[in-house]
Protein backbone atom coordinates (compact mmCIF):
# COMPACT_ATOMS: atom_id res chain seq x y z
CA UNK A 1 0.00 0.00 0.00
CA UNK A 2 1.09 3.54 -0.73
CA UNK A 3 1.81 6.07 2.03
CA UNK A 4 2.69 9.08 3.22
CA UNK A 5 6.77 7.92 3.64
CA UNK A 6 6.63 6.36 0.21
CA UNK A 7 8.28 9.42 -2.00
CA UNK A 8 11.20 9.05 0.75
CA UNK A 9 13.88 7.08 -0.31
CA UNK A 10 16.42 6.60 2.45
CA UNK A 11 15.07 3.61 4.92
CA UNK A 12 15.95 5.73 7.98
CA UNK A 13 14.28 8.50 7.28
CA UNK A 14 11.00 6.85 6.25
CA UNK A 15 11.35 5.37 9.88
CA UNK A 16 11.83 8.54 11.61
CA UNK A 17 8.93 10.34 9.87
CA UNK A 18 6.49 7.05 10.53
CA UNK A 19 8.23 7.24 14.66
CA UNK A 20 7.79 11.19 14.59
CA UNK A 21 3.87 10.49 13.25
CA UNK A 22 3.18 7.86 16.28
CA UNK A 23 4.10 10.38 19.04
CA UNK A 24 1.83 13.18 17.91
CA UNK A 25 -1.06 12.25 20.94
CA UNK A 26 -2.20 15.09 22.82
CA UNK A 27 -4.52 15.21 25.85
CA UNK A 28 -7.51 17.50 26.03
CA UNK A 29 -7.62 18.04 29.97
CA UNK A 30 -11.26 18.81 30.08
CA UNK A 31 -12.40 15.20 29.22
CA UNK A 32 -12.25 12.54 31.96
CA UNK A 33 -9.26 9.78 32.31
CA UNK A 34 -12.11 7.37 31.38
CA UNK A 35 -12.34 8.26 28.14
CA UNK A 36 -8.79 8.00 27.72
CA UNK A 37 -8.40 4.81 29.27
CA UNK A 38 -11.49 3.37 27.04
CA UNK A 39 -10.13 5.03 23.85
CA UNK A 40 -6.56 3.42 24.18
CA UNK A 41 -8.30 -0.35 24.49
CA UNK A 42 -10.30 0.70 21.52
CA UNK A 43 -6.52 1.71 20.05
CA UNK A 44 -5.36 -1.51 20.62
CA UNK A 45 -8.26 -3.07 18.99
CA UNK A 46 -7.80 -1.26 15.55
CA UNK A 47 -4.04 -2.04 15.96
CA UNK A 48 -4.30 -5.16 16.13
CA UNK A 49 -7.03 -5.09 13.07
CA UNK A 50 -4.35 -3.43 11.00
CA UNK A 51 -1.73 -5.81 11.91
CA UNK A 52 -3.55 -9.04 11.44
CA UNK A 53 -4.37 -7.14 7.93
CA UNK A 54 -0.80 -6.96 7.81
CA UNK A 55 -0.79 -3.25 7.88
CA UNK A 56 2.20 -2.48 9.70
CA UNK A 57 2.41 0.98 9.05
CA UNK A 58 -0.99 1.87 10.49
CA UNK A 59 -0.47 -1.08 12.97
CA UNK A 60 2.86 0.64 14.51
CA UNK A 61 1.29 3.92 14.57
CA UNK A 62 -1.49 3.08 16.51
CA UNK A 63 0.75 1.11 19.05
CA UNK A 64 3.05 3.80 18.84
CA UNK A 65 0.20 6.37 20.24
CA UNK A 66 -1.33 4.16 22.80
CA UNK A 67 2.65 4.13 24.14
CA UNK A 68 2.83 7.67 23.33
CA UNK A 69 -0.40 8.29 25.05
CA UNK A 70 0.38 6.43 28.41
CA UNK A 71 3.60 7.00 29.02
CA UNK A 72 4.25 10.65 28.24
CA UNK A 73 1.10 12.70 27.69
CA UNK A 74 -2.27 11.02 29.85
CA UNK A 75 -0.12 11.00 33.39
CA UNK A 76 0.48 14.81 33.22
CA UNK A 77 -3.72 15.12 33.37
CA UNK A 78 -4.11 16.26 36.49
CA UNK A 79 -7.19 13.64 37.05
CA UNK A 80 -4.22 10.89 36.09
CA UNK A 81 -3.21 10.19 39.76
CA UNK A 82 -6.56 9.58 41.01
CA UNK A 83 -7.45 7.03 38.35
CA UNK A 84 -9.07 3.89 39.52
CA UNK A 85 -6.00 1.09 40.30
CA UNK A 86 -7.55 -1.57 37.99
CA UNK A 87 -7.07 1.06 34.89
CA UNK A 88 -3.43 1.61 35.88
CA UNK A 89 -2.85 -1.82 36.07
CA UNK A 90 -4.32 -2.84 33.15
CA UNK A 91 -2.06 -0.17 31.32
CA UNK A 92 0.77 -1.51 33.12
CA UNK A 93 0.04 -4.82 31.81
CA UNK A 94 -0.30 -3.92 28.39
CA UNK A 95 2.71 -1.79 27.99
CA UNK A 96 4.40 -5.30 28.43
CA UNK A 97 3.23 -6.57 25.39
CA UNK A 98 2.72 -3.61 23.21
CA UNK A 99 6.29 -2.30 23.50
CA UNK A 100 8.12 -5.25 21.94
CA UNK A 101 5.36 -5.66 19.61
CA UNK A 102 5.82 -2.35 18.34
CA UNK A 103 9.79 -2.60 18.10
CA UNK A 104 9.10 -6.04 15.95
CA UNK A 105 7.02 -4.45 13.89
CA UNK A 106 9.55 -1.27 13.15
CA UNK A 107 12.04 -4.19 12.68
CA UNK A 108 10.40 -5.48 9.67
CA UNK A 109 9.24 -2.35 8.23
CA UNK A 110 12.89 -1.13 7.80
CA UNK A 111 13.22 -4.50 6.23
CA UNK A 112 10.42 -4.15 3.82
CA UNK A 113 12.00 0.00 3.03
CA UNK A 114 15.46 -1.73 2.77
CA UNK A 115 13.97 -4.02 0.30
CA UNK A 116 11.70 -1.31 -1.43
CA UNK A 117 15.03 0.93 -1.83
CA UNK A 118 17.36 -1.89 -3.31
CA UNK A 119 13.85 -3.02 -6.32
CA UNK A 120 13.39 1.09 -6.44
CA UNK A 121 17.42 1.54 -7.27
CA UNK A 122 17.35 -1.52 -9.42
CA UNK A 123 13.73 -0.14 -11.20
CA UNK A 124 15.39 3.04 -11.70
CA UNK A 125 18.56 1.32 -13.35
CA UNK A 126 16.31 -0.15 -15.60
CA UNK A 127 14.82 2.58 -16.66
CA UNK A 128 17.64 4.53 -17.26
CA UNK A 129 18.80 2.19 -19.72
CA UNK A 130 15.86 2.18 -21.32
CA UNK A 131 15.90 5.62 -21.56
CA UNK A 132 19.29 5.91 -23.06
CA UNK A 133 18.89 3.34 -25.15
CA UNK A 134 15.35 5.06 -26.39
CA UNK A 135 17.40 8.17 -26.56
CA UNK A 136 20.41 6.81 -29.01
CA UNK A 137 17.39 5.21 -31.03
CA UNK A 138 15.65 8.68 -31.82
CA UNK A 139 19.09 10.38 -32.18
CA UNK A 140 20.14 7.60 -34.85
CA UNK A 141 16.59 8.24 -36.31
CA UNK A 142 17.05 11.89 -36.23
CA UNK A 143 20.08 11.80 -37.47
CA UNK A 144 18.88 9.83 -40.51
CA UNK A 145 15.95 11.98 -41.14
CA UNK A 146 18.45 15.30 -41.24
CA UNK A 147 20.70 13.53 -43.44
CA UNK A 148 18.04 12.15 -46.16
CA UNK A 149 16.55 15.92 -45.97
CA UNK A 150 20.01 17.08 -46.36
CA UNK A 151 20.72 14.56 -49.38
CA UNK A 152 17.06 15.17 -50.91
CA UNK A 153 18.07 19.60 -50.77
CA UNK A 154 21.45 18.68 -52.53
CA UNK A 155 19.89 16.75 -55.04
CA UNK A 156 17.34 19.85 -56.00
CA UNK A 157 20.86 22.22 -55.50
CA UNK A 158 22.30 20.57 -57.89
CA UNK A 159 19.22 19.69 -60.23
CA UNK A 160 18.69 23.23 -60.33
CA UNK A 161 21.95 24.20 -60.96
CA UNK A 162 22.38 22.18 -63.90
CA UNK A 163 18.61 23.34 -65.49
CA UNK A 164 20.14 26.85 -64.68
CA UNK A 165 23.48 26.37 -66.67
CA UNK A 166 21.54 24.73 -69.76
CA UNK A 167 19.32 28.20 -69.75
CA UNK A 168 22.42 30.37 -70.13
CA UNK A 169 23.79 28.45 -72.47
CA UNK A 170 21.19 27.97 -74.52
CA UNK A 171 20.83 31.76 -74.00
CA UNK A 172 24.19 32.76 -74.88
CA UNK A 173 23.81 30.56 -78.42
CA UNK A 174 20.78 32.57 -79.02
CA UNK A 175 22.38 35.75 -78.84
CA UNK A 176 25.49 34.21 -80.84
CA UNK A 177 22.70 33.40 -83.51
CA UNK A 178 21.09 36.82 -83.56
CA UNK A 179 24.67 38.62 -83.73
CA UNK A 180 25.28 36.54 -86.95
CA UNK A 181 22.17 37.25 -88.79
CA UNK A 182 23.09 41.04 -87.76
CA UNK A 183 25.89 41.29 -88.91
CA UNK A 184 24.87 39.34 -92.24
CA UNK A 185 22.12 41.70 -92.97
CA UNK A 186 24.65 44.42 -92.41
CA UNK A 187 27.03 42.91 -95.26
CA UNK A 188 23.98 42.57 -97.32
CA UNK A 189 23.02 46.22 -96.80
CA UNK A 190 26.48 47.11 -97.58
CA UNK A 191 26.42 45.67 -100.54
CA UNK A 192 23.54 47.52 -102.09
CA UNK A 193 24.87 50.76 -100.58
CA UNK A 194 27.49 49.94 -102.58
CA UNK A 195 25.87 48.68 -106.23
CA UNK A 196 23.72 51.57 -105.81
CA UNK A 197 26.23 54.17 -105.11
CA UNK A 198 28.99 52.67 -107.70
CA UNK A 199 31.35 53.24 -105.05
CA UNK A 200 33.81 50.51 -104.85
CA UNK A 201 34.19 50.32 -101.14
CA UNK A 202 36.31 47.25 -98.78
CA UNK A 203 33.67 45.28 -97.48
CA UNK A 204 35.18 42.78 -94.48
CA UNK A 205 35.96 39.42 -96.04
CA UNK A 206 33.61 36.46 -94.19
CA UNK A 207 33.38 33.04 -95.92
CA UNK A 208 29.49 32.38 -96.36
CA UNK A 209 28.06 29.79 -94.61
CA UNK A 210 31.11 29.24 -92.69
CA UNK A 211 30.96 29.83 -88.69
CA UNK A 212 34.47 28.78 -88.25
CA UNK A 213 36.05 31.47 -87.04
CA UNK A 214 33.69 31.91 -84.26
CA UNK A 215 36.14 30.52 -81.32
CA UNK A 216 35.19 27.68 -79.35
CA UNK A 217 36.61 29.49 -75.92
CA UNK A 218 33.04 31.44 -75.91
CA UNK A 219 34.17 32.90 -72.48
CA UNK A 220 36.93 34.43 -73.64
CA UNK A 221 35.38 36.20 -76.96
CA UNK A 222 34.73 39.63 -77.64
CA UNK A 223 33.02 40.47 -80.51
CA UNK A 224 34.74 43.85 -82.09
CA UNK A 225 33.90 47.08 -80.67
CA UNK A 226 33.66 48.99 -83.50
CA UNK A 227 30.56 48.24 -85.11
CA UNK A 228 28.17 49.12 -82.03
CA UNK A 229 26.72 46.18 -80.43
CA UNK A 230 26.18 45.45 -77.33
CA UNK A 231 28.30 42.98 -74.91
CA UNK A 232 27.21 39.24 -75.05
CA UNK A 233 27.71 37.94 -71.37
CA UNK A 234 30.12 35.25 -71.22
CA UNK A 235 28.96 31.62 -71.11
CA UNK A 236 28.57 31.08 -66.70
CA UNK A 237 31.39 29.24 -65.02
CA UNK A 238 29.92 26.16 -63.87
CA UNK A 239 32.05 26.73 -60.74
CA UNK A 240 29.18 28.78 -59.78
CA UNK A 241 27.06 26.10 -58.76
CA UNK A 242 29.22 25.62 -55.76
CA UNK A 243 27.73 29.01 -54.47
CA UNK A 244 24.24 28.49 -55.58
CA UNK A 245 21.64 27.92 -52.36
CA UNK A 246 18.21 26.68 -52.75
CA UNK A 247 15.55 27.75 -50.16
CA UNK A 248 12.86 25.71 -49.25
CA UNK A 249 10.52 28.20 -47.65
CA UNK A 250 8.04 25.39 -47.28
CA UNK A 251 10.38 22.93 -44.69
CA UNK A 252 11.74 25.79 -42.64
CA UNK A 253 15.17 24.34 -40.69
CA UNK A 254 13.93 22.13 -37.67
CA UNK A 255 16.80 23.27 -34.91
CA UNK A 256 18.52 20.22 -33.31
CA UNK A 257 17.44 18.52 -29.96
CA UNK A 258 19.27 18.60 -27.05
CA UNK A 259 18.63 15.34 -25.81
CA UNK A 260 20.43 15.43 -22.29
CA UNK A 261 18.76 18.49 -20.33
CA UNK A 262 15.16 17.16 -20.04
CA UNK A 263 13.39 19.78 -20.09
CA UNK A 264 -3.14 18.04 9.50
CA UNK A 265 -5.99 17.51 10.93
CA UNK A 266 -4.67 14.87 13.59
CA UNK A 267 -6.13 12.54 16.02
CA UNK A 268 -4.20 10.26 18.42
CA UNK A 269 -6.63 7.62 17.03
CA UNK A 270 -5.82 8.40 13.68
CA UNK A 271 -3.20 6.99 10.81
CA UNK A 272 -3.46 10.05 8.81
CA UNK A 273 -2.62 9.33 5.23
CA UNK A 274 -0.21 6.54 6.39
CA UNK A 275 -0.72 2.53 5.61
CA UNK A 276 -2.54 3.53 2.29
CA UNK A 277 -4.68 6.28 4.28
CA UNK A 278 -6.33 8.46 1.65
CA UNK A 279 -7.20 11.23 3.96
CA UNK A 280 -7.26 11.40 8.27
CA UNK A 281 -11.19 10.46 8.53
CA UNK A 282 -11.84 6.72 7.68
CA UNK A 283 -15.44 5.77 6.02
CA UNK A 284 -18.02 4.83 8.06
CA UNK A 285 -20.53 2.49 6.84
CA UNK A 286 -24.21 2.74 8.13
CA UNK A 287 -26.49 -0.12 7.22
CA UNK A 288 -29.91 1.47 6.11
CA UNK A 289 -31.59 -1.06 8.17
CA UNK A 290 -30.17 0.62 11.53
CA UNK A 291 -32.94 3.29 11.51
CA UNK A 292 -36.38 0.67 11.10
CA UNK A 293 -34.91 -1.23 13.91
CA UNK A 294 -33.87 1.21 16.50
CA UNK A 295 -37.30 3.45 15.38
CA UNK A 296 -38.99 0.08 16.62
CA UNK A 297 -36.74 -0.50 19.28
CA UNK A 298 -37.97 2.82 20.33
CA UNK A 299 -41.79 2.91 19.56
CA UNK A 300 -42.69 2.60 23.10
CA UNK A 301 -41.16 5.51 24.27
CA UNK A 302 -41.83 7.15 21.12
CA UNK A 303 -45.62 6.81 21.95
CA UNK A 304 -45.05 8.29 25.25
CA UNK A 305 -43.36 11.41 23.73
CA UNK A 306 -40.11 10.29 25.21
CA UNK A 307 -36.11 10.29 23.36
CA UNK A 308 -34.52 6.76 23.40
CA UNK A 309 -31.09 6.43 22.80
CA UNK A 310 -28.89 3.61 21.81
CA UNK A 311 -24.87 3.21 21.46
CA UNK A 312 -23.22 2.61 18.28
CA UNK A 313 -20.53 0.09 18.04
CA UNK A 314 -18.61 -1.68 15.27
CA UNK A 315 -15.27 -3.48 13.59
CA UNK A 316 -12.39 -2.12 11.44
CA UNK A 317 -11.80 -3.57 8.08
CA UNK A 318 -9.37 -2.89 5.06
CA UNK A 319 -9.24 1.22 6.44
CA UNK A 320 -12.93 1.41 7.20
CA UNK A 321 -15.12 1.36 10.49
CA UNK A 322 -18.66 -1.07 9.63
CA UNK A 323 -21.27 -0.19 12.28
CA UNK A 324 -22.36 -3.93 13.43
CA UNK A 325 -24.02 -2.77 16.49
CA UNK A 326 -26.38 -0.95 18.67
CA UNK A 327 -26.89 -1.33 22.91
CA UNK A 328 -29.15 0.31 24.65
CA UNK A 329 -28.62 1.04 27.53
CA UNK A 330 -30.49 1.88 31.06
CA UNK A 331 -31.72 5.29 30.35
CA UNK A 332 -33.95 8.06 31.39
CA UNK A 333 -35.47 9.66 28.96
CA UNK A 334 -37.62 13.18 28.56
CA UNK A 335 -39.44 14.66 25.58
CA UNK A 336 -36.17 16.74 24.64
CA UNK A 337 -33.28 14.15 26.42
CA UNK A 338 -32.03 10.98 26.86
CA UNK A 339 -29.84 10.66 29.88
CA UNK A 340 -27.83 6.93 30.00
CA UNK A 341 -27.59 4.88 33.63
CA UNK A 342 -25.47 2.09 34.44
CA UNK A 343 -22.34 2.57 31.85
CA UNK A 344 -20.15 -0.35 33.63
CA UNK A 345 -22.66 -2.61 31.19
CA UNK A 346 -21.75 -0.61 27.90
CA UNK A 347 -18.14 -0.86 28.81
CA UNK A 348 -19.06 -5.27 29.10
CA UNK A 349 -20.77 -5.64 26.11
CA UNK A 350 -17.85 -3.60 24.23
CA UNK A 351 -15.60 -5.82 25.55
CA UNK A 352 -17.28 -9.09 25.27
CA UNK A 353 -17.53 -8.37 21.44
CA UNK A 354 -14.00 -6.48 20.84
CA UNK A 355 -16.17 -3.70 19.57
CA UNK A 356 -14.88 -0.26 18.86
CA UNK A 357 -17.30 2.80 19.84
CA UNK A 358 -18.61 4.38 16.68
CA UNK A 359 -20.96 7.33 18.02
CA UNK A 360 -24.48 7.66 19.09
CA UNK A 361 -28.45 7.06 18.13
CA UNK A 362 -30.94 8.84 19.63
CA UNK A 363 -35.02 10.40 18.56
CA UNK A 364 -36.60 13.10 17.98
CA UNK A 365 -40.32 12.04 18.87
CA UNK A 366 -42.15 15.43 17.76
CA UNK A 367 -39.23 17.22 16.11
CA UNK A 368 -36.89 17.16 13.02
CA UNK A 369 -33.47 15.55 12.64
CA UNK A 370 -30.85 18.04 13.85
CA UNK A 371 -28.44 18.28 16.78
CA UNK A 372 -30.01 20.24 19.72
CA UNK A 373 -27.16 21.81 21.49
CA UNK A 374 -28.08 19.67 24.18
CA UNK A 375 -26.69 17.03 21.48
CA UNK A 376 -24.14 18.97 20.21
CA UNK A 377 -22.47 18.59 24.05
CA UNK A 378 -23.29 15.09 24.09
CA UNK A 379 -21.60 14.13 20.72
CA UNK A 380 -18.70 16.16 21.72
CA UNK A 381 -16.47 13.73 23.83
CA UNK A 382 -17.35 10.86 21.48
CA UNK A 383 -15.59 12.44 18.00
CA UNK A 384 -12.92 14.25 20.60
CA UNK A 385 -12.10 10.58 21.34
CA UNK A 386 -12.92 9.17 17.53
CA UNK A 387 -13.13 11.63 14.96
CA UNK A 388 -15.01 9.34 12.49
CA UNK A 389 -17.94 8.99 15.31
CA UNK A 390 -21.19 10.07 13.78
CA UNK A 391 -24.64 11.17 16.11
CA UNK A 392 -28.21 9.22 14.15
CA UNK A 393 -31.00 11.20 14.81
CA UNK A 394 -34.40 9.51 13.87
CA UNK A 395 -37.56 11.38 13.48
CA UNK A 396 -40.78 9.03 13.87
CA UNK A 397 -43.13 12.28 13.52
CA UNK A 398 -41.07 14.19 10.36
CA UNK A 399 -39.76 10.67 8.62
CA UNK A 400 -36.37 11.49 8.35
CA UNK A 401 -33.34 10.61 9.89
CA UNK A 402 -29.61 11.93 9.82
CA UNK A 403 -25.79 11.39 10.36
CA UNK A 404 -23.99 14.21 11.68
CA UNK A 405 -20.49 15.17 12.44
CA UNK A 406 -19.61 18.31 14.49
CA UNK A 407 -17.99 20.61 11.86
CA UNK A 408 -14.21 22.07 13.04
CA UNK A 409 -15.95 25.26 14.13
CA UNK A 410 -18.32 23.53 15.85
CA UNK A 411 -16.05 21.18 18.07
CA UNK A 412 -13.96 24.39 18.62
CA UNK A 413 -17.32 26.85 19.89
CA UNK A 414 -18.79 23.51 21.96
CA UNK A 415 -15.81 22.59 23.08
CA UNK A 416 -15.19 26.51 24.84
CA UNK A 417 -18.91 26.33 26.10
CA UNK A 418 -19.01 25.92 29.55
CA UNK A 419 -23.61 26.18 29.18
CA UNK A 420 -25.43 23.20 30.41
CA UNK A 421 -28.86 22.38 29.18
CA UNK A 422 -30.40 23.93 26.51
CA UNK A 423 -28.89 27.55 25.18
CA UNK A 424 -28.45 29.52 22.33
CA UNK A 425 -25.60 28.83 20.01
CA UNK A 426 -24.64 30.81 16.41
CA UNK A 427 -25.46 28.82 13.29
CA UNK A 428 -23.28 30.33 11.12
CA UNK A 429 -21.08 29.48 10.47
CA UNK A 430 -22.56 25.66 10.96
CA UNK A 431 -21.80 23.91 13.72
CA UNK A 432 -22.73 20.41 12.42
CA UNK A 433 -23.10 19.16 9.17
CA UNK A 434 -23.77 15.76 7.71
CA UNK A 435 -20.77 13.36 8.14
CA UNK A 436 -18.30 13.27 5.94
CA UNK A 437 -16.92 9.60 4.74
CA UNK A 438 -20.47 8.58 5.60
CA UNK A 439 -21.73 5.12 3.19
CA UNK A 440 -25.13 4.40 3.46
CA UNK A 441 -25.76 0.15 2.62
CA UNK A 442 -28.25 -1.86 2.00
CA UNK A 443 -29.02 -5.43 3.12
CA UNK A 444 -26.82 -5.47 5.98
CA UNK A 445 -28.29 -6.26 9.59
CA UNK A 446 -27.16 -4.94 12.47
CA UNK A 447 -27.53 -6.40 16.60
CA UNK A 448 -29.32 -4.88 18.42
CA UNK A 449 -29.03 -5.40 22.06
CA UNK A 450 -31.22 -3.68 24.32
CA UNK A 451 -29.30 -3.52 28.42
CA UNK A 452 -32.79 -2.25 29.95
CA UNK A 453 -34.24 -5.65 30.58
Amino acid sequence: MASKVSHINDPSARLKALCEYGSQVEVDNTLSTKLYFRSGRELIRMANVYLDEANYESAFILYSKYITLFVERLPSHPGYKSSPPPDLAEIKKKMKTVFPLAEEIKSKLKKRYIEEQRQREELEAKRQAELEAENARKQAEEEERLRKKLAEKEKIRNESEERWCREQEERYRELQLQEQRRLAQLEIDKDKDNNTSGLNNQRISVPSGNLDFIPNDLSNYMPPTDIGITTIPPVPNRDLKKNLTVSDSSSPQIPLVNRDSKPNFDHFTSIGNFGGGSSNIRKVVVPTSIFTQFLTVAESNTNRNTETLGILFGKLAKNAFHISDVFIPKQHGTPDSCDMENEIDLIDYQDKYDLITLGWIHTHPTQTAFLSSVDMHTHFPYQKMMPESVAIVCSPKFKESGVFRLTQNGLTQIGSCKETGFHYHQKEPPLFEQGEGVELVDGTSVRFTDGRK
